[in-house]
């Protein structure tokens, strides 16, 4: 199973992307209920192992915090296949992020060392759309 951990978005910041999402001439929107901010990517994992990241999940807090969107952007500009609002990558965001790879390591699961650029996926292109030759 392809597992991640992502926290839900605040209306408020749901109702940007909706409206940017709305105002790209190009590619297929993310359906409004699969929007998140994702804070760790596992990758393939076996069941057994994603119900011991769920146990160790569950002792994460944090305070609420503000989420604030800084710009749009693409992966891969020369072949483009997504287009991503970003996200302020502030000090309750780093602090929930630390907290969340902690418990993950220490219930025994390996964490993607990618580096941390927190987005929200707003709209996938296809080849056509400017994502490729």
């Amino acid at each position: 199973m392809r597992v991640f951990v992502a926290i839900d978005l605040p209306d408020p910041v749901r109702n940007a992307i909706e409206t940017l999402q709305e105002a790209l001439p190009l590619g297929r929107a993310v359906d409004a209920e699969q929007i998140h901010l994702t804070l760790a990517f596992l990758g393939e994992q076996p069941v057994d192992r994603v119900e011991a990241a769920h146990e160790a999940l569950e002792a994460v807090a944090a305070p609420a915090f503000d989420l604030r969107l800084t710009g749009l952007g693409v992966f891969d500009e020369r072949r483009p296949r997504v287009i991503w609002a970003g996200v302020a990558e502030d000090g309750p965001l780093r602090g929930l992020r630390a907290r969340v790879l902690s418990a993950l390591r220490g219930a025994g699961l390996a964490v993607e060392r990618r580096r941390f650029r927190p987005h929200v996926t707003l709209a996938r292109l296809d080849p056509l759309d400017g994502g490729g030759e």
